[in-house]
């Protein structure tokens, strides 16, 4: 029996084999400030549904985590607004159950 543990992108053709306009580029950081404090209020939220939220040194390829063992981890070398995104990202998999059902692949 054979079990798929998990996917990868491939392509599966040449861009050079498409045509029309391209293909817009969406940035990966906002590098904004959070003058509303977004981030702040959603750990508040988020503490009080019982999880445990924590900032950590991370690399400026990684925003988030969350396990059960360790809760959300948010990587505090971002701004605040991206700081806050990875926290609603990292929240949406802990309420969805992702940490209970993903057979050992990550959730980040």
């Amino acid at each position: 029996e054979k079990v798929c543990i998990g996917f990868k992108a491939v392509s599966v053709f040449d861009i050079s084999q498409t045509d029309g306009d391209s293909i817009p580029v969406v940035p990966l950081h906002l590098n904004a400030e959070d003058p509303r404090g977004l981030y702040q209020k959603m750990k508040v939220l988020v503490q009080a549904t019982g999880r445990s939220v924590s900032e950590v040194d991370g690399d400026l390829n990684w925003f988030g985590s969350m396990s059960l063992a360790e809760g959300i981890k948010i990587n505090k070398n971002h701004s605040g607004t991206d700081q806050a995104l990875s926290l609603i990202h990292e929240f949406a998999h802990d309420i969805l159950g992702h940490a209970t059902t993903n057979k050992g692949l990550s959730v980040s």
